[in-house]
Protein backbone atom coordinates (compact mmCIF):
# COMPACT_ATOMS: atom_id res chain seq x y z
CA UNK A 1 0.00 0.00 0.00
CA UNK A 2 1.32 3.53 -0.88
CA UNK A 3 0.96 6.03 1.67
CA UNK A 4 -0.51 9.18 0.97
CA UNK A 5 1.86 12.33 0.24
CA UNK A 6 1.15 15.62 1.55
CA UNK A 7 0.73 18.34 -1.29
CA UNK A 8 3.46 20.95 -0.95
CA UNK A 9 1.08 24.15 -1.41
CA UNK A 10 2.02 27.21 -3.21
CA UNK A 11 3.02 30.31 -1.72
CA UNK A 12 1.38 33.84 -2.29
CA UNK A 13 2.55 36.01 -4.48
CA UNK A 14 2.21 39.07 -2.69
CA UNK A 15 3.65 41.35 -5.35
CA UNK A 16 0.74 41.60 -7.34
CA UNK A 17 -1.55 42.30 -5.16
CA UNK A 18 0.06 45.66 -4.30
CA UNK A 19 0.60 46.72 -8.14
CA UNK A 20 -3.40 46.30 -8.26
CA UNK A 21 -3.39 49.02 -5.64
CA UNK A 22 -1.08 51.34 -7.47
CA UNK A 23 -3.13 50.93 -10.55
CA UNK A 24 -6.19 51.75 -8.91
CA UNK A 25 -4.94 54.74 -7.19
CA UNK A 26 -3.71 56.15 -10.20
CA UNK A 27 -6.70 55.57 -12.44
CA UNK A 28 -8.80 57.33 -9.15
CA UNK A 29 -6.63 60.60 -9.71
CA UNK A 30 -6.87 60.66 -13.29
CA UNK A 31 -10.81 60.60 -13.15
CA UNK A 32 -10.59 62.99 -10.46
CA UNK A 33 -8.60 65.58 -12.53
CA UNK A 34 -10.50 65.13 -16.01
CA UNK A 35 -13.49 66.11 -13.59
CA UNK A 36 -11.89 68.80 -12.19
CA UNK A 37 -10.47 70.15 -15.97
CA UNK A 38 -14.50 69.58 -17.29
CA UNK A 39 -15.83 71.90 -14.06
CA UNK A 40 -13.35 74.25 -14.94
CA UNK A 41 -14.06 74.58 -18.39
CA UNK A 42 -17.75 74.96 -17.98
CA UNK A 43 -17.50 77.33 -15.46
CA UNK A 44 -15.60 79.51 -17.94
CA UNK A 45 -18.50 78.65 -20.51
CA UNK A 46 -20.92 79.89 -18.49
CA UNK A 47 -19.65 82.74 -17.34
CA UNK A 48 -18.91 83.65 -20.83
CA UNK A 49 -22.38 82.73 -21.93
CA UNK A 50 -23.58 85.46 -18.90
CA UNK A 51 -21.26 87.72 -20.46
CA UNK A 52 -22.53 87.72 -23.67
CA UNK A 53 -26.40 87.74 -22.11
CA UNK A 54 -25.83 90.76 -20.45
CA UNK A 55 -24.29 92.66 -23.26
CA UNK A 56 -27.15 91.92 -25.16
CA UNK A 57 -29.70 93.19 -23.21
CA UNK A 58 -27.52 96.57 -22.04
CA UNK A 59 -27.53 97.14 -26.05
CA UNK A 60 -30.81 96.85 -26.54
CA UNK A 61 -31.99 98.63 -24.00
CA UNK A 62 -29.58 101.68 -25.08
CA UNK A 63 -31.21 101.24 -28.23
CA UNK A 64 -35.09 101.74 -26.69
CA UNK A 65 -33.47 104.58 -24.66
CA UNK A 66 -31.85 106.30 -27.57
CA UNK A 67 -35.68 105.87 -29.17
CA UNK A 68 -36.94 107.61 -26.84
CA UNK A 69 -34.77 110.39 -26.99
CA UNK A 70 -35.03 110.81 -30.49
CA UNK A 71 -39.27 110.97 -29.32
CA UNK A 72 -38.45 113.71 -27.10
CA UNK A 73 -36.18 115.82 -29.42
CA UNK A 74 -39.08 115.09 -32.46
CA UNK A 75 -41.78 115.87 -29.79
CA UNK A 76 -40.22 119.27 -29.09
CA UNK A 77 -37.73 120.36 -31.49
CA UNK A 78 -39.03 118.36 -34.66
CA UNK A 79 -36.66 115.57 -36.57
CA UNK A 80 -36.73 116.16 -40.03
CA UNK A 81 -36.84 112.62 -42.23
CA UNK A 82 -33.15 111.25 -42.84
CA UNK A 83 -31.39 112.95 -40.14
CA UNK A 84 -29.28 110.87 -38.20
CA UNK A 85 -27.58 111.63 -35.02
CA UNK A 86 -24.52 109.30 -32.78
CA UNK A 87 -24.85 109.61 -29.44
CA UNK A 88 -21.51 108.46 -27.30
CA UNK A 89 -21.63 107.69 -23.65
CA UNK A 90 -19.32 107.35 -20.81
CA UNK A 91 -18.53 103.34 -21.26
CA UNK A 92 -17.75 103.59 -25.00
CA UNK A 93 -21.02 102.70 -25.84
CA UNK A 94 -22.84 104.10 -28.97
CA UNK A 95 -26.40 104.75 -29.89
CA UNK A 96 -27.26 105.72 -33.31
CA UNK A 97 -30.60 107.15 -33.97
CA UNK A 98 -31.93 108.05 -37.20
CA UNK A 99 -35.52 108.94 -39.02
CA UNK A 100 -36.39 106.84 -42.12
CA UNK A 101 -39.58 107.90 -43.35
CA UNK A 102 -42.05 107.52 -40.28
CA UNK A 103 -39.96 105.12 -38.27
CA UNK A 104 -37.15 105.89 -36.09
CA UNK A 105 -34.22 103.20 -36.27
CA UNK A 106 -32.20 103.28 -33.05
CA UNK A 107 -28.99 100.96 -33.04
CA UNK A 108 -27.02 100.63 -29.66
CA UNK A 109 -23.23 99.02 -29.51
CA UNK A 110 -21.85 97.88 -26.39
CA UNK A 111 -18.17 96.72 -25.58
CA UNK A 112 -16.94 97.71 -29.73
CA UNK A 113 -14.06 95.69 -30.47
CA UNK A 114 -14.09 93.00 -27.85
CA UNK A 115 -15.45 89.02 -27.52
CA UNK A 116 -18.82 90.77 -25.42
CA UNK A 117 -19.65 93.03 -28.57
CA UNK A 118 -23.30 93.07 -28.40
CA UNK A 119 -25.60 95.10 -30.95
CA UNK A 120 -28.88 95.54 -31.21
CA UNK A 121 -31.06 97.64 -34.25
CA UNK A 122 -34.93 98.60 -32.56
CA UNK A 123 -37.33 100.61 -34.52
CA UNK A 124 -40.12 102.74 -33.62
CA UNK A 125 -43.07 104.13 -35.71
CA UNK A 126 -44.06 107.79 -35.27
CA UNK A 127 -46.75 108.81 -33.19
CA UNK A 128 -49.50 110.76 -35.65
Amino acid sequence: MMTPQKATPIPPIPSLRKGAVLVSVIAVMLIMAVLGVSVISLTQSSEQSSLSFNAGSRSYYLAESGLRYAQHIHDSEGWLDGYQHTLSLQGGEEIEVIRNGNTFWATAIVGAGTAQEARARVPMPLSP
